[in-house]
């Protein structure tokens, strides 16, 4: 599983890693504050940050929508924050 933040949401991926890793299920973190900049980057660099053999995936984003944000992974799974954390 990766979990994934842009900006502040890292910390609550960490909390999320630690429960996860608790029950086993231990996840690799990435911090990506730009969406853009990492669509820009080449398709090696964007395999190892997120390989497509790990196909489960969280994104946390704080006043994000779904139309701004480009698709990660056809199994992820996307927790938009409407106010601050």
């Amino acid at each position: 599983m990766i979990l994934i933040g842009t900006g502040s949401e890292v910390s609550l991926c960490v909390g999320a890693a630690e429960q996860l890793a608790a029950e086993g299920v231990p996840p690799r973190i990435v911090s990506m504050p730009s969406w853009e900049l990492f669509e820009q980057q080449d398709a090696a660099y964007q395999g190892q940050v997120l390989p497509e053999a790990i196909a489960a995936r969280v994104a946390v984003e704080q006043a994000a929508t779904l139309r701004r944000r480009p698709k990660i992974a056809d199994s992820e799974f996307a927790i938009l924050l409407a106010s601050a954390v």
